[in-house]
């Protein structure tokens, strides 16, 4: 009888232990995948912008202003603050232009450029390094050499580096849009000239 009673509670001790084992084995992905889960949640949508990413356009607009500013105002040390001297321009038309040259062009008495607004549409910043788009108007003086130049309207790609705390652009590409306009389903495209800036 006590043999009985012994082999009875054996029996169900290890059922308790092979319970308790598998629950503990259980519950071991389980917090694997609610710990996954948990992380996931907490990743930021790519659809929505971040508060820093709102914070990094801004930033990258208030440089975009200065050097609005510096070619509007012929200011060539204000230019310095913002170009690097690696700087590489690209036309919408594909001409090349370094540092010195652009302002050199811009700051000159009768520069090529009356006007120029930029507005920084997204910054992807990877380290020392940002990756700068938005769309840009460059206004031409209305005098007899830039007559026949037409004021521009397009999008734009810059790369600046981080120097000392301070952003400098060390490329600058920009594509013009093309107004289109046609009869009967045929398309004429605007010439534009290119300007540097």
């Amino acid at each position: 009888m006590y043999r009985r009673f012994f082999r009875s509670c054996l029996c169900t001790l290890r059922l308790l232990l092979c319970v308790a084992l598998g629950l503990a084995f259980a519950s071991v992905p389980l917090r694997g995948q609610a710990a996954l889960t948990n992380s996931v949640a907490y990743l930021p949508s790519i659809d929505t912008p971040s508060d820093e990413a709102a914070l990094e356009v801004a930033a990258m607009q208030k440089i975009a202003d200065q050097w609005d500013e510096a070619v509007q105002q012929h200011d060539p040390y204000a230019l310095d603050l913002v170009l690097s001297p690696k700087l590489v321009d690209i036309s919408s038309g594909g001409q090349v232009t370094h540092r010195d040259e652009l302002v050199a062009l811009v700051t000159k008495k009768k520069s090529p450029i009356r006007a120029l607004n930029q507005k920084v549409s997204s910054v992807r910043v990877l380290g020392d390094v940002a990756i700068v788009n938005g769309t840009y108007d460059v206004a031409f003086p209305p005098d007899e050499e830039h007559r026949a130049q037409k004021d521009e309207t397009g999008v734009y790609s810059q790369v600046f580096e981080r120097l000392s705390n301070s952003w400098v652009c060390i490329n600058s590409q920009r594509t013009a849009l093309v107004a289109e306009s046609g009869h009967s389903g045929s398309k004429k495209k605007d010439v534009r000239s290119t300007a540097a800036f």
